[in-house]
């Protein structure tokens, strides 16, 4: 590379050699910036390393990951990433033009910031959508549509109480990364909502609500799987909830509890599904959490 890249973006990728050259496709350096892409093949059995060897793609160098998961790998990146901010990109989903200039510019005018996101789009394998990120979060529906960056006020219970911040959405601050040692390898699941709520205690964080990113909700992936989820994020709650206000605890908790209401639903134990959508309502109430314990008490489907 012949000169210092402005920018690190870290791609990990296991068997996803059918969305991989969109990913990469979508990504393109604002005027004047330099960029390094750092895709970690991380023991992929489709072809994907064969593939890579072919690309002449400008800044693109391919590290073969520990096959531990996508925290060991998009920590191996962040090992050897050599620009002073990173942005992620997961290998099944898409930037949208004019992303990555606008989150370049908000860093530059706030060199302090620890890390920004943006809302993003959420679509099936067959191409149909289902609505952003900050649609289905209440307190962030308010930003929808703004494409300005501001702080975010206490960032930290913001994101425990509204887990919105989408990995494919967040430029962050090489050092900051480093020095919170990265993902949280024994995690399978919400490493990622882990490390963006140890960076939101340690300084500031901005949204934007333009639509910067298309996340693929794809099946298989192992953030589908219900049980291993649940698990993974009660135990980032456990580990916050000392550092937030009680409220976003209680919030969080009541997230989780609908998580298993929905996850009832889906295995036939409407029992269940009814208490643990009860409980979610009486932790946080809401007109919409009512309505669905009151559909279930009556035995409505949802």
């Amino acid at each position: 590379m012949s000169q210092c890249p402005t920018l690190s973006i870290v791609i990990p990728t296991r068997n996803c050699l059918a969305w991989l050259p969109q990913a990469l496709g979508s990504i393109t350096a604002p005027p004047g910036e330099q960029l390094e892409i750092l895709v970690v093949e991380d023991g992929s059995t489709d072809g994907t390393g064969a593939w890579l060897a072919r690309q002449s793609i400008p800044g693109l160098r391919v590290l073969v990951g520990p096959a531990q998961g996508v925290a060991a790998a998009r920590n191996l990146a962040l090992q050897v990433a050599s620009a002073p901010l990173i942005a992620f990109l997961d290998a099944d989903d898409v930037w949208h033009p004019g992303k990555l200039a606008n989150q370049l510019r908000a860093h530059r005018q706030d060199p302090d910031l620890l890390f920004s996101f943006t809302d993003y789009h959420h679509v099936d394998e067959a191409g149909i959508g289902h609505g952003t990120a900050f649609d289905y979060w209440p307190s962030f529906q308010h930003r929808r549509g703004q494409a300005e960056f501001e702080r975010l006020s206490d960032a930290a219970a913001a994101i425990l109480a509204a887990p919105a911040v989408g990995t494919s959405t967040v430029m962050a601050r090489r050092d900051a990364l480093q020095s919170a040692r990265g993902f949280a390898a024994d995690l399978a699941i919400a490493e990622d909502w882990d490390l963006w709520l140890r960076l939101a205690s340690l300084g500031p964080v901005a949204v934007s609500g333009m639509v910067g990113t298309t996340y693929l909700m794809r099946r298989g992936s192992t953030s589908r799987d219900p049980v291993l989820r649940q698990q993974c994020l009660a135990r980032v709650v456990a580990r916050h909830r000392r550092r937030v206000p009680a409220a976003a605890v209680r919030m969080a908790t009541a997230n989780l509890a609908e998580a298993r209401s929905d996850w009832a639903i889906s295995a036939g134990r409407r029992s269940a599904a009814l208490i643990a959508a009860a409980e979610a309502w009486m932790l946080a109430p809401s007109w919409r959490r009512f309505k669905r314990a009151a559909a279930l008490g009556l035995g409505g489907g949802q």
